[in-house]
């Protein structure tokens, strides 16, 4: 009995190559499309909740930034670069000035450190991705940030997409000297954005107080009522990337209609004699 044997293995391995090629590109486009989408929900969702003002601040002098952890607004070091040990390289790290009494993320794990307020352990919330790259002691999680360690209370994550799976936040009364020194030498150079968010309290009012507390203390103050959220990732780079998974597919494409036409040529003979004893071209 022979065995049977495929008649045209280079149009068929060609044809199979392109539509393999043509499924994944499509897929890993369509995800990355999904994906987008829930972020930019959750980024839309967080703007619209909240009103919000930036204040951009440069000081020489130490302990201004105590100045903002008594309001009752939810207030936030925008965005700074920190060392992060288990990265070994710096990251974007956001800083909360005080313990928001409603904290605007989901915890999937663990909840805010309001236990630590007067103790001096330093603390951390990291998004749901970050667990890999703690450390475990006691039955505890830890993670390092300037060379300091910080007990993880918690861990968060986003309604829909992944926007928060890979956040840093720190809390200013539970902070490292180090990190505490690199602020205000961020301060000093480049100055710091500092969010205000709320939907009740009057932002502009509160902002004026600060101004006049801290007048002469400041080298500079001002405040912006655009409201500046980057507490969620974009992910402008998955925009590039969707477009080379759509040209890897419209690629896989002409390459299948190549094949078939290489195909078509291969049975030549075969379609004239079918032909002849009356098949339709169909």
């Amino acid at each position: 009995m022979s065995k049977k044997r495929i008649r045209y293995p280079l149009s068929t391995l060609g044809m199979l190559l392109g539509l393999v090629i043509a499924y994944c590109s499509f897929m890993f486009a369509s995800q990355m499309t999904w994906e987008l989408y829930l972020q930019n929900e959750d980024f839309k969702k967080s703007t619209t909740d909240r009103m919000g003002i930036v204040i951009q601040l440069f000081y020489s002098t130490n302990n201004i930034l105590t100045n903002f952890s008594d309001t009752k607004v939810l207030t936030y070091i925008s965005g700074i670069s920190l060392f992060v040990d288990s990265y070994e390289t710096e990251s974007s790290v956001h800083i909360f000035l005080n313990i928001p009494t409603e904290f605007p993320f989901k915890f999937v794990q663990g909840g805010l450190p309001e236990d630590l307020t007067n103790t001096n352990e330093r603390a951390v919330v990291l998004g749901k991705k970050m667990k890999p790259y703690t450390y475990q002691k006691n039955g505890k999680d830890y993670f390092k940030v300037c060379e300091e360690e910080y007990i993880v209370t918690g861990y968060i994550a986003a309604e829909k997409s992944s926007s928060l799976d890979r956040k840093i936040f720190l809390f200013y009364n539970q902070l490292g000297q180090n990190a505490k020194r690199d602020i205000d030498y961020f301060a000093k150079t480049n100055g710091i954005f500092i969010s205000m968010q709320d939907d009740k309290a009057n932002l502009v009012d509160l902002y004026k107080e600060k101004e006049e507390i801290l007048h002469d203390k400041v080298d500079f103050i001002s405040f912006s009522n655009d409201m500046l959220d980057d507490t969620y990732d974009y992910d402008i780079g998955m925009v590039e990337y969707r477009k080379y998974s759509y040209l890897l597919y419209l690629f896989a494409i002409i390459l299948i209609i190549m094949i078939m036409e290489l195909w078509i040529a291969q049975r030549k003979k075969e379609f004239a004699i079918r032909r002849a004893v009356g098949y339709t071209r169909i």
